[in-house]
């Protein structure tokens, strides 16, 4: 599962408001070649407050809020490179509302079998 996709994912019990948290257990860099400069406005909403949020969950201090400004007014590689060259291969992604969790397993999120923590 690539972590652009928490811009677009809503929990199936609660309103497109609440916020799902990614807990990554196995992840794999993509090689550049392999993916594209996308462009996904939604991220780019509130000042990337999405953004920020994904680079929270990954603990990735190599990432300042500029460069999620700098993702969010033009273009930033390390922001780009977490957003879709990131691939989580196992892990949950949980609702902050509900607490329910949607495993990830062979980087495929599982929406049917579901945990309800």
């Amino acid at each position: 599962m690539k972590p652009f996709l928490l811009g677009v994912l809503k929990c199936k019990n609660c309103p497109f408001t609440s916020k799902l948290r990614v807990e990554a257990e196995e992840v794999r860099e993509l090689d550049p070649e392999a993916y594209d400069v996308l462009d996904i406005n939604i991220l780019k909403k509130d000042d990337g407050a999405l953004v920020s949020k994904i680079v929270e969950c990954f603990n990735i201090v190599e990432i300042t809020q500029t460069d999620v400004t700098e993702f969010c007014e033009s273009k930033n590689d390390k922001v780009n490179k977490l957003l879709f060259g990131t691939d989580i291969v196992t892990g949950l992604l949980t609702c902050e509302d509900c607490k329910l969790s949607y495993p990830i397993k062979d980087s495929i999120l599982d929406t049917v079998d579901t945990i309800q923590n």
